[in-house]
């Protein structure tokens, strides 16, 4: 009885020098094709401190299955500072919410273009830094329970803002892993290929 071929069957009768030309890429850090199919993102303990994960998983060039691992992505979200406030008013409400729902956080004063709608000027934000993605639920829903507007109401999917910020690609278009990288610097933590 005749058993399927594995990937690595396929991948090694299809792969016409691919697999060198990759390997050397690798050994080299050039650039190199990578479409990411899937991805996940989690809350990981990284030394004493919660930092945001993101990996996405596709393939390379030969056919082979890569995983590329940020790491080190601080947790935070944004929140407009109402156009009749001051912005170290705003920050102190902000604060004082925060203090009643968690102990360690950051807040830094940001210009940015809101995500919807057309704009000729970057608005005033807060940006909220947390320890892990509870206390940025957490966090997050207490702001908006309280009518301030956030520049991302996604509680669940912080990889769309970490792709966002950092001009990941999270969708089935093809990326370049070598631009990403030095871009990104340390948050690449590795690449691994399957």
């Amino acid at each position: 009885m005749p058993c399927l071929p594995t990937r690595n069957d396929i991948v090694a009768e299809i792969d016409e020098g691919l697999s060198a030309i990759l390997n050397n890429a690798l050994a080299e850090q050039e650039e190199i094709p990578f479409m990411a199919i899937d991805f996940e993102g989690s809350s990981e303990k990284i030394g004493e401190k919660n930092h945001y994960v993101l990996r996405l998983y596709g393939s390379l060039i030969n056919g082979q299955k890569a995983v590329v691992t940020f790491t080190g992505i601080q947790i935070f979200f944004d929140t407009l500072v109402p156009v009749n406030e001051f912005v170290d008013d705003f920050k102190i409400k902000i604060d004082t919410i925060l203090s009643s729902i968690i102990n360690t956080y950051k807040i830094e004063y940001i210009k940015a273009f809101p995500l919807r709608g057309y704009y000729t000027e970057k608005k005033s934000y807060l940006r909220i830094f947390t320890l892990g993605s509870g206390d940025r639920k957490k966090v997050l829903q207490a702001i908006q329970d309280n009518n301030f507007e956030i520049a991302s109401d996604d509680m669940f999917s912080f990889h769309h803002k970490i792709a966002r910020e950092n001009g990941i690609v999270i969708s089935a278009q093809l990326a370049s892993l070598g631009k990403k990288k030095e871009r990104l610097g340390k948050m690449i933590s590795s690449v691994k290929v399957k």
